[in-house]
C-alpha cells in the first residue's frame, strides 16, 4: 500500500483528525479497504461431500456479501471426484481433501485448526448467507 499524507487530500484539521480517527478504528476491528471491499477478521469453513452444484450456490451467497471473509476453507470430506469451482471469486479461498470419509464434523474440525483469523463461520452447503449477515 503506498504512503500518503492526509493533507493532501483534507485542508482542514477537524477532517483530518475524524479520517485519522476513522481509520485506525477500522484497523482496530480488522477491516481492511482493498479495492473498496471490506474484508473482515474471519475464516468461512465449508465441509462438502459430493454437492458442487449447491457449494457453488453456497460460494455466491458469501461472494455477494457487505463483508467479506479474508479466507473460505472448503473440506472436501472424500467426494467422488474433486472439486473443480467454475465461478471467481472476491475472496480468498483453500480446498482440502480427505483420503477417506470422515463425516461432516471431523471435516470442520480440520478446517477450523487452519483457521489464522479471529472469527470462524460455519456455511453448510445446503445453506446461502443473506447479503447483509454481518
Amino acid at each position: 500500500m503506498a504512503n500518503w499524507d492526509v493533507s493532501t487530500f483534507i485542508n482542514d484539521s477537524q477532517d483530518k483528525l475524524f479520517l485519522i480517527i476513522y481509520l485506525r478504528i477500522i484497523k482496530k476491528i480488522g477491516y481492511k479497504i482493498n479495492n473498496f471491499m471490506r474484508i473482515g477478521n474471519i475464516t468461512v469453513v465449508i465441509p462438502v461431500k459430493d454437492r458442487f452444484n449447491l457449494l457453488e450456490l453456497a460460494l455466491k451467497s458469501i461472494n455477494n456479501q457487505t463483508l467479506l471473509p479474508k479466507q473460505v476453507i472448503i473440506v472436501d470430506d472424500a467426494s467422488a471426484r474433486k472439486i473443480k469451482l467454475k465461478n471467481k471469486y472476491k475472496f480468498n479461498y483453500k480446498i482440502l481433501r480427505n483420503k477417506k470419509n470422515i463425516g461432516v464434523s471431523a471435516s470442520r474440525n480440520i478446517g477450523i485448526k487452519l483457521c489464522k483469523t479471529k472469527y470462524v463461520s460455519f456455511l453448510d452447503t445446503d445453506d446461502i448467507w443473506f447479503k447483509k449477515k454481518n
